[in-house]
């Protein structure tokens, strides 16, 4: 198993960077729709 986890490491680390750039997504959404309900004037 061990063996198959490191050569197989080129798609864990691609599977790693897209779950870093969807939480990076999700944080983004997260701030504009934060601003859209408490800031909604700096929006136009």
């Amino acid at each position: 198993m061990h063996g198959d986890q490191f050569e197989g490491s080129g798609d864990q680390n691609i599977s790693i960077m897209s779950q870093f750039l969807i939480f990076i997504l999700v944080i983004l959404i997260w701030r504009a729709e934060f601003k859209l309900t408490f800031f909604p004037y700096e929006i136009k």
